[in-house]
């Protein structure tokens, strides 16, 4: 394995064709810099990702749960209107009959006493 402060060379813009310069540009970065940082980056990326993973797991879980729930509460409310639709309508309908007997019953009243004057 190598050591830790060995030295590596990374060659940057080795272009002597098009620029027409005889020279080599060159960089010298520590192992510290160009294996053990981003080898640390990885390792902490990868972690975000598996927990950024779980995360939209449990989203979709809760996700489907609230659709679920919403459609069974969405069909309670549909029966429910359609009860109260038929209570509303009974109760017009005994309304009526409620009026009509009372009307019903004035008249018979009316009749009643105009027949015993005669």
């Amino acid at each position: 394995m190598s050591e830790h402060n060995e030295v590596y060379v990374h060659f940057s813009d080795f272009n002597n064709a098009l620029a027409g310069k005889s020279r080599l540009k060159f960089d010298v970065r520590s192992y510290q810099e160009m294996v053990v940082i981003p080898m640390k980056q990885m390792s902490e990326d990868n972690q975000q990702l598996t927990y950024l993973k779980n995360k939209v797991v449990k989203e979709k879980e809760i996700s489907k749960a609230l659709h679920d729930n919403f459609v069974a509460v969405t069909q309670k409310l549909r029966e429910t209107s359609e009860d109260n639709q038929i209570v509303r309508l009974r109760t017009k309908m005994q309304q009526d009959e409620s009026k009509e007997m009372v009307f019903l019953s004035d008249w018979t009243f009316v009749l009643i006493l105009q027949l015993s004057r005669l």
